[in-house]
């Protein structure tokens, strides 16, 4: 027997070397061991237990409390000075011992749902891990002022919940194939005690009734999920459940089991009503995005993160990495995983009906989805549909539908489905964060367009965004090849873009008629160079065709203040700080923020960038006169920034010769802004102030 034995289904209990925990010191540590128990394969920052524990605590008091929990803890289980302890913690970190002699009854529970997922478990071991479950996880176990806990131990229970569903559907199926049809129909009876509104679970208990030649308790079942559907959630049965009804209401099915050409019905109705996914196969090779994708498995995995929005500027690839994504969790979500295309949606209420057609739910009766005035509006039938399923709802191009207050937008009816249903996860793709607290973020940037300096022995590897290149060019010249002969080109055609791969794959449709150096001398030609990156590939997505449509698209997200802010800032060459955003750019923090958030600032160490094709497209589409402002006030911005530094350096920096380069670029007139204040004049001064910021970067 384990030296600690937790059992957190049902309730909560523990015994150490036989004997009942009595006392744990404080409530407070019972929840720290149950996190750590059910979280065991990672360690925890100390500060995650704080903010988990004690929320409504200043950070010293709350690190102060765990200290005096933890402490209880090892005393309560008897833990100090031992050899192999059960709590493994340091200065910054926290796990339970993965070595140490511990048994917890959820750890049995996903172990067998695990070997039973590949077919290892047979009905024995099943039905053992069953008898573990004897109630909710932490039934009746709550903590009043911590909040956070009672959130994480709710997502918890509902998927052991879940997990235990799929065990008694498996070891029912696992009993009819062996002719047990009395333990196959106990089980799923015990499944339906447990999800009421399991359609399978339903069917499963009518056709096993049939064939064992109960056929009016067969139908009698079928009576009460019916009354209890239009009751609770005003909707009916699916189409194969009232199919199933039809072959026992006719006697098709009965003792002797399905008769003649209705054999195949029937088997149809016993099945899972829909397809695990309708994911779109993809129509390119995703390349790179390997640690974007191996961190988007991992927070999925993840109970706390229900909410996955892909963040990125138009052309960044969000939707092919959700496809790649989303087919990687197939297996994971029992009720499968739907994609939902929502571009050409108009409004928020379009996206009730093109949810419910992915996940396959068919609104009842035949005038479609029930207006808000009647007894159950559309948004009611579908979270009444999706309460209960495990399911993953990929919602693409989500930013066009985003009300900015979030009333009566996707963001409402977002929230909506996921306090209805407990175990479908969203992830949504997004020019702009959806703005919701439990919203998890993942920003993508460019591919990678460095390339690395050659190793002693080999080339280095090369760049995503070339390899992204090469791929492209191929489809129209299969004989292209990236080699010594033209790799720098392309490289330099990957920076131009920045690494954004609709970019590249449009400037490498090219190829076949303009050589790489022929595509970076158009790429630099000002406006016209975003013009060359389109194409007329009919399936395209016609905003994805152009990279000015793409742009077009994000300037329409943008409120008055926020695009003058943007056009102003487009000045500047190599990013900017918040303080220049503030003088030259009139950006106040909120401002930049909602760029930020409308992916069209990018922030790297607390500086602000605009990509290099987006800079282009704004010098084109802001207004002369607004531009000759801004470049003004740039120019006096750095002048002043030299100036400073230059009273504050010591008399031998004073003297050097940067700083003499400076003053004389800089003349009296053009710091009075007197001078004609030409673009290159500003340029030559901005090389200048980098030169000089690199002498003296201590004084700025």
């Amino acid at each position: 027997m384990s030296r600690l034995r937790l059992k957190l289904l049902g309730g909560y209990s523990a015994t150490l070397d036989g004997d009942t925990v009595a006392s744990y010191g404080s409530r407070k540590a019972q929840a720290l061991l149950a996190y750590l128990a059910v979280e065991v394969d990672r360690s925890h920052r100390r500060d995650s237990f704080a903010a988990l524990l004690w929320p409504d605590h200043p950070e010293r008091s709350a690190r102060t409390n765990l200290r005096n929990a933890l402490a209880n803890l090892r005393t309560a289980l008897d833990d100090r000075d031992r050899a192999l302890p059960i709590l493994d913690a340091t200065r910054q970190d926290l796990r339970l011992n993965p070595d140490a002699d511990v048994w917890v009854d959820v750890w049995e529970l996903d172990n067998t749902a695990q070997h039973a997922a590949t077919g290892a478990a047979d009905v024995e071991a099943i039905q053992q891990a069953l008898d573990l479950y004897t109630g909710d996880f932490l039934a009746g176990f709550t903590l009043e002022d911590s909040v956070n806990f009672d959130d994480w131990s709710s997502v918890a229970r509902e998927r052991i919940r879940r997990q235990t569903l799929r065990l008694f559907q498996r070891l029912a199926g696992q009993w009819e194939a062996a002719g047990d049809q009395e333990k196959a129909l106990a089980c799923s009876r015990r499944l339906i005690e447990l999800e009421p509104w399991s359609e399978d679970g339903h069917r499963a208990v009518m056709r096993l009734l049939a064939l064992g030649g109960r056929r009016t308790a067969a139908l009698a079942q079928y009576d009460s999920y019916c009354t209890a559907l239009s009751r609770e959630l005003g909707v009916k049965p699916s189409k194969e459940t009232t199919a199933l009804y039809d072959l026992i209401r006719t006697g098709e099915m009965g003792p002797a089991g399905a008769r003649g050409s209705s054999a195949d019905a029937a088997a149809a109705a016993s099945r899972p009503p829909y397809p695990h996914t309708n994911l779109p196969a993809p129509s390119t090779l995703l390349i790179g995005r390997e640690l974007e994708r191996e961190r988007i498995a991992g927070l999925l995995t993840d109970p706390a993160c229900r909410l996955l929005t892909l963040v990125g500027p138009g052309g960044i690839g969000k939707t092919r990495l959700a496809l790649a994504a989303g087919s990687d969790q197939v297996a994971a979500y029992s009720d499968g995983v739907f994609f939902v295309q929502m571009a050409s949606l108009n409004h928020p209420a379009d996206v009730v009906p093109a949810i419910a057609q992915a996940a396959g739910f068919t609104f009842p009766g035949a005038e479609g989805p029930r207006t808000a005035g009647s007894a159950a509006s559309a948004e009611d039938q579908l979270r009444g549909y999706l309460r209960g399923k495990q399911m993953l709802l990929v919602l693409d191009n989500a930013e066009h539908l985003l009300s900015p207050s979030g009333d009566n937008g996707l963001q409402s009816l977002v929230l909506g489905i996921l306090e209805a249903a407990p175990t479908v996860t969203v992830l949504a793709t997004s020019r702009v964060r959806l703005g919701l607290q439990r919203e998890h973020l993942l920003t993508l940037s460019g591919l990678d367009h460095q390339v690395a300096p050659p190793g002693p022995a080999s080339k280095p590897p090369m760049p995503a965004s070339m390899r992204l290149f090469q791929e492209g060019a191929q489809r129209v010249d299969p004989a292209f090849c990236i080699s010594d002969r033209n790799a720098e080109e392309v490289a330099a055609i990957c920076q131009l873009c920045a690494g954004l791969p609709l970019g590249i794959i449009l400037a490498s449709a090219w190829v076949d008629m303009l050589a790489p150096a022929e595509i970076i001398q158009e790429l630099n030609s000002g406006d016209a160079g975003i013009d060359l990156l389109s194409a007329d590939w009919q399936d395209l997505p016609e905003r994805h065709r152009s990279l000015r449509h793409v742009f077009d698209g994000s300037w329409r997200l943008l409120n008055s203040v926020e695009r003058a802010a943007l056009a102003r800032a487009s000045v500047f060459h190599g990013g900017l700080t918040r303080e220049a955003a503030r003088v030259v750019a009139e950006a106040d923090i909120r401002t930049l923020r909602a760029l930020v958030a409308k992916s069209m600032l990018q922030v790297t160490d607390r500086r602000y960038d605009i990509h290099p094709l987006l800079r282009q497209y704004l010098a084109a589409r802001t207004e002369q006169e607004a531009t000759r402002q801004a470049r003004e006030a740039h120019g006096r911005y750095f002048a002043g920034r030299v100036n400073r530094a230059g009273q504050r350096a010591s008399r031998a920096q004073r003297s050097s010769l940067l700083w003499g380069r400076w003053t004389r670029r800089l003349t009296t007139s053009e710091l009075r802004g007197d001078g004609p204040w030409r673009a290159t004049t500003l340029q030559r001064s901005t090389r200048c102030a980098r030169d000089w910021v690199t002498t003296v970067a201590s004084a700025f």
